[in-house]
């Protein structure tokens, strides 16, 4: 695969990933009723929409930034762990929304691996 092949596949998937989580984390912070209901659901306070947003979004700024894209795609790992017990200890439990930050976690990973470091 050419070099322009590969950082065009990379900045791709590098700004879906930073649409992605600075989406979820504004639509946490202003307290979109979805969001709430999750946040209810996974057994958090309803305040808790403020620092689970900010994460989310800052993260997002962090894959954004090129001096701490490739540092930041490792910071999605520990993000993944969390949003999968989270899902899972939900009241329902959310089985079914376990994939997508699996998916994400596939895509840093690819987007680390593609990414040349600053």
């Amino acid at each position: 695969m050419s070099p322009k092949i590969k950082r065009m596949i990379a900045l791709t998937i590098t700004y879906l990933l930073v649409f992605i989580f600075s989406m979820a984390g504004i639509t946490k912070l202003i307290g979109i009723e979805m969001q709430m209901k999750n946040i209810r659901s996974w057994g958090f306070p309803d305040w808790y929409h403020y620092p689970i947003g900010l994460v989310d979004v800052v993260l997002g700024i962090l894959i954004a930034l090129p001096k701490t894209r490739k540092r930041s795609f490792l910071l999605v790992y520990p993000w993944t762990i969390v949003a999968v017990y989270t899902h899972i200890q939900a009241v329902p439990a959310q089985t079914n929304m376990i994939g997508t930050p699996i998916a994400f976690a596939v895509l840093a990973t690819v987007a680390f691996l593609l990414t040349e470091k600053k």
